[in-house]
């Protein structure tokens, strides 16, 4: 499932190629959400990954926002190279006569309307004071659970809550109500670093990408037997997720 890191590279790609052009005419397949009626004749002014969805502004105002799901993303194509139309989730047609699809080949992918961004903090924009209260109230959680929890922090899921744990030398199983002071401002420290850096990584990397995983700078969650530095990875169970981990990180 994409993350928080793969959404603000869409978000980007996307924005880079279709801002301020109109729509000519727009479709959602799945219904009870009249795509057309709000985006039509209108010009796309902003878009933004949000946790684990994408936000889309059009004359300046807030339109509508897709969630991927697992499988699901972005297709920037034109009349002569668009998908089977069993993938297509909805598609918005822009001058020029280039599409911009959501495509899922599960079919789970999703669009709604929206007012206002969740007020639930991000990831990469929560901050210490935010994120120490966090873990207070969730004190006999355990650390990976919280970091997952969109209702908590939104974008991390279970490849970049890993690879925070890793970063930060915490066992994913160590309650949060039993982190140390010094350890918590570790643990913020290398949330922001390592979704930061794969921000920034990924930019260059994957210019104009709007679907898939990445995956190339992960350190632990991965098949390979061993973490770039020796270390051989543990797979576990924690909140039904399976969860990549070392000896080296700490249990709290």
């Amino acid at each position: 499932m994409p993350e928080i890191v793969e959404l603000k590279i869409f978000a980007k790609s996307i924005k880079e190629r279709f801002f301020d052009r109109e729509v000519i005419r727009a479709d959602y397949k799945k219904g009870g959400f009249d795509l057309n009626a709000a985006v039509a004749k209108k010009t796309l002014t902003d878009v933004r990954g949000h946790g684990k969805e994408m936000f889309f502004w059009f004359n300046g105002l807030p339109a509508f926002s897709v969630h991927l799901m697992l499988n699901g993303g972005f297709a920037v194509l034109n009349e002569n190279t668009r998908p089977a139309a069993a993938d297509v989730v909805a598609e918005l047609c822009f001058e020029g006569g280039e599409y911009l699809m959501v495509f899922d080949p599960d079919g789970y992918a999703k669009m709604a309307p929206f007012d206002a961004l969740p007020q639930v903090p991000e990831a990469t924009r929560i901050t210490e004071t935010e994120f120490y209260s966090l873990l207070a109230q969730k004190s006999k959680a355990a650390v990976k659970n919280v970091l997952c929890d969109q209702n908590c922090v939104r974008g991390i899921g279970n490849a970049y809550a890993d690879e925070i744990l890793y970063a930060a030398k915490i066992s994913p199983a160590s309650k949060c109500g039993k982190l140390p002071a010094e350890v918590k401002k570790e643990l913020y420290a290398a949330m922001r670093a390592v979704l930061e850096n794969a921000i920034e990584k990924y930019a260059e990397m994957y210019k104009g990408v709007t679907c898939g995983e990445m995956r190339d700078l992960v350190q632990v969650h991965t098949r390979a037997r061993m973490t770039p530095l020796g270390e051989l990875i543990k797979v576990t169970e924690i909140g039904g997720r399976k969860t990549y981990y070392t000896e080296s990180q700490r249990v709290f």
